[in-house]
């Protein structure tokens, strides 16, 4: 049994972000993960349900820097939401090294509320392979209260022709590349 758990999601405690992903992608319905402290993850997580992560305090959710790809994976009828408390107790999405914070693809939803996104340092940079805060492939993407900073030769947020983008207060700053990229 896990006696410091790092989130609890229907009175189950997990210690790994991971866990609690995977224990929601096996049940019906909508699923909320309350963060109760920082958190690393050093695999993709994947979202094909609908799941929301949430904090009533500021933590961060670190990305290994052994991960490459992203550290979330929206796909199909995917709808992940996460979601601080307020402008002082922000999610903290910080990627690792050639690593994207978000991806939404194929129809995937993404809705993020009081979030900083920083920090994914691309060493590959390639037109296939770049390190970005948010690319938006086929999905939907709501952001208000966002703060993207620090993606350092990487865009800070990708979208391919024929998705949806809705920004309310995103600030961007230190953009490697571009801010906001459409292709």
């Amino acid at each position: 049994p896990i006696t410091t758990p790092s989130m609890t999601m229907n009175g189950e405690g997990y210690g790994s972000l991971e866990e609690a992903v995977a224990a929601a992608r096996k049940t019906a319905g909508a699923d909320t993960i309350p963060l109760q402290k920082d958190v690393e993850v050093s695999t993709w997580l994947v979202i094909n349900t609908d799941v929301t992560i949430t904090a009533d305090k500021a933590v961060t959710i670190t990305g290994a820097d052994s991960q490459t790809g992203s550290m979330f994976r929206v796909i199909g009828s995917g709808k992940l939401t996460i979601q601080g408390a307020s402008e002082e107790a922000k999610i903290t999405l910080k990627a690792g090294v050639n690593t994207t914070n978000v991806v939404v693809n194929n129809g995937g939803d993404i809705f993020l509320t009081n979030v900083k996104l920083i920090g994914n340092e691309n060493t590959v940079h390639t037109e296939t392979n770049k390190a970005r805060g948010i690319f938006n492939d086929d999905g939907n993407i709501t952001a208000k209260n966002v703060e993207i900073a620090d993606m350092v030769k990487g865009d800070s947020i990708y979208v391919l022709d024929g998705t949806t983008v809705n920004l309310d207060n995103v600030t961007i700053t230190n953009s490697g590349r571009y801010g906001i990229k459409v292709k």
